[in-house]
């Protein structure tokens, strides 16, 4: 893992790759991002090893094979998914160790590393026989964006039991239940915007006046007349 890659070393990169010699990928890491950590966590994915301009343990022409990161696959758009890591137990406990800090905020940072490095990915295939299997598609969906709501902004207790003092409706079993007992959650966003929806509504009922436009429905054109016939 290099710092910096300049555009000569990318171009020997590139024919390496069209001529199948040394299948590589060639990547650019943010500036405004903690860059040394970030291609700490790629080596420890990968296996291989950092290549930075101070403190250079190894030089360049002394690079073997196993310095080289191994990776199964790598998708790369605007971010990097690494396929089929081997990340190892003992290179996640020299993370978990920094955890012994005082500062807050590296210890974001880290569980942020830590996640990564430990990060699962999983491939759904939604099919059906039929229209109405397919439109299962949507509950997959739906699962998707709770999921991302929940990384975003964390979890609550779901089922309104965070509004009711940890009672709420359990859909399956059609009764009111201990939401943390029966572990129900919910993700923090949707209450949120769930609260701000009802606030934005109820602030309506304490205005003197609401403005709203009066739809107007189109009529329906008359039937046309009737066209004279040729023998007339």
């Amino acid at each position: 893992m290099l710092q910096v890659v300049d555009l000569s070393a990318n171009a020997v990169a590139v024919i390496h790759r069209e001529e199948h010699c040394l299948l590589n990928r060639v990547g650019e890491v943010p500036r405004y991002f903690p860059r040394k950590n970030q291609l700490e966590d790629m080596a420890i994915a990968t296996g291989g090893a950092v290549f930075e301009e101070e403190g250079l343990d190894l030089n360049l022409e002394d690079v073997q094979v196993h310095d080289l990161g191994e990776v199964g696959e790598v998708i790369s758009k605007h971010d990097a998914i690494l396929l089929n890591a081997k990340v190892t137990k003992l290179k996640l406990k020299k993370i978990t160790k920094q955890l012994d800090t005082t500062s807050e905020y590296e210890m974001e940072k880290l569980n942020e590393r830590l996640a990564k490095l430990s990060d699962k990915l999983a491939v759904l295939k939604v099919g059906g026989t039929s229209d109405a299997e397919v439109n299962e598609k949507k509950t997959v969906t739906n699962v998707l964006n709770a999921k991302r709501a929940a990384v975003e902004e964390g979890i609550v207790l779901g089922a309104r039991g965070l509004l009711c003092f940890e009672v709420g409706y359990d859909a399956v079993l059609g009764n009111f239940v201990n939401t943390v007992e029966t572990g129900i959650i919910d993700p923090a966003k949707f209450v949120r915007t769930a609260l701000l929806t009802a606030a934005g509504i109820a602030s309506l009922t304490t205005a003197e006046v609401v403005v709203t436009e009066i739809p107007t429905g189109e009529k329906n054109p008359g039937m046309g007349g009737m066209g004279v016939g040729m023998g007339d």
